[in-house]
């Protein structure tokens, strides 16, 4: 295998750090805590944000699993293709629940459970509709009584 020039070097680290900035946005989470839950330092990630510096495996690993995406995805040029709002929100959901401890983990399940039957009770309701309001003020109700019950 020939040796990597340093110019391509450079430019795959920026690619990762791209990579890196782009995903976090998309879960709308900060260097800072995306480095958080990986367990390094801001300055650190920071590093590897501006293409400075390269992860080792294992945190290229953590990082993969914080912003819920494949260590491959983020180490090749991202497809220009936008996600929808919907693959956002579910990976936004995804990589917040990671970093639940095991309790707050099923409170989340069942917050998500509570809307889930809510919707199936409402059935096929045309948007905006009295009943629809209703049926999601009462689901933001269940939502709050849950927060209380986490501390926050």
């Amino acid at each position: 295998m020939a040796p990597t020039d340093v110019s391509e070097q450079n430019v795959r680290m920026q690619q990762f750090g791209n990579n890196l900035r782009r995903r976090a946005k998309e879960l709308g989470l900060t260097d800072a805590e995306v480095a958080r839950r990986v367990g390094s330092s801001e300055r650190r990630y920071g590093f590897y944000v501006t293409g400075d510096r390269e992860s080792d495996l294992a945190t290229l690993l953590r990082i993969a699993n914080v912003l819920q995406v494949d260590a491959d995805r983020l180490l090749r040029p991202w497809d220009e293709a936008e996600p929808s709002k919907a693959d956002r929100l579910i990976a936004q959901i995804q990589s917040s629940a990671a970093a639940l401890p095991g309790d707050r983990f099923q409170l989340l399940a069942d917050v998500a459970a509570t809307f889930a039957a809510h919707d199936a009770k409402s059935g096929a309701m045309a948007a905006g509709s009295k009943r629809e309001k209703k049926v999601y003020e009462n689901s933001w109700l269940a939502v709050l009584m849950v927060a209380r019950r986490m501390k926050f």
